[in-house]
């Protein structure tokens, strides 16, 4: 199947043809005009969790919307597009924040260490994760999906696309949700755990926001989801 979304064409997995009904590829015109052209992340990585294989999805980690900076979302919850290396990695904070807690698992240690103690090992080859332009297709190829709540927003204006994406969002997941039963959900701050409501308790890993640099009881970097799914590798 193919869909044209803001002048750009997506080949669609099959996993997926159920869910572009008629009535979805309608509500996406409705979408092209309400958002405009002013948006992010570029219109071919808009529906970016299409051309995924549903079939094969494990985990699911719900960001809320995409990052408001032109050139830095990429169709991914969490994932820092303008960067080419963890040197390179400063303002980012939930970024920052799942990169100590990778580093704390690989390394054993009891200690969240700082982000310049994590950089150093990275240097030292003692934690050989990905480089990030390589990360985040590593999670996906093992079936994580990385999906916002509003899957784009105006360039410098977080969250302004919240209200026009949240129908056609919560259709989404609870189809993803219906599809991959079995998935473990990453729901991460208060808005993803309200937008979620009706995945089965068994199913979610909540937290406080990855951003929140805490470690009380609750908290993301204590709660450790990335420890909870063993079965994904995390870092090569």
């Amino acid at each position: 199947m193919k869909i044209n979304f803001c002048d750009e064409t997506y080949e669609i997995h099959s996993s997926w043809d159920s869910f572009f009904t008629t009535e979805k590829i309608i509500h996406l015109r409705y979408l092209e005009h309400a958002i405009g052209t002013n948006f992010t992340p570029s219109a071919e990585r808009v529906l970016r969790f299409s051309q995924m294989n549903l079939d094969k999805v494990r985990v699911v980690i719900l960001g809320q919307d995409p990052y408001p900076q032109r050139g830095v979302a990429t169709g991914r919850s969490f994932e820092v597009g303008d960067i080419k290396s963890w040197a390179e990695l400063k303002r980012n904070a939930s970024l920052v924040n799942m990169l100590k807690l990778l580093h704390k698992n690989y390394t054993g240690s009891d200690e969240i260490a700082p982000i310049s103690k994590v950089r150093d090992d990275i240097d030292a080859g003692l934690f050989p994760i990905l480089p990030p332009t390589e990360l985040f297709s590593h999670f996906e190829e093992q079936g994580v999906l990385m999906l916002n709540a509003a899957l784009t927003c105006e360039i410098d204006n977080s969250g302004s696309h919240a209200i026009a994406w949240k129908h056609f969002s919560q259709e989404l997941l609870t189809f993803i949700n219906q599809s991959r039963p079995g998935a473990k959900w990453f729901l991460w701050g208060k808005d993803a755990q309200e937008f979620c409501s009706f995945i089965p308790e068994s199913q979610k890993l909540t937290s406080y926001h990855p951003r929140l640099n805490d470690q009380k009881d609750g908290a993301f970097l204590t709660e450790n989801h990335f420890a909870k799914c063993p079965e994904i590798n995390w870092v090569k």
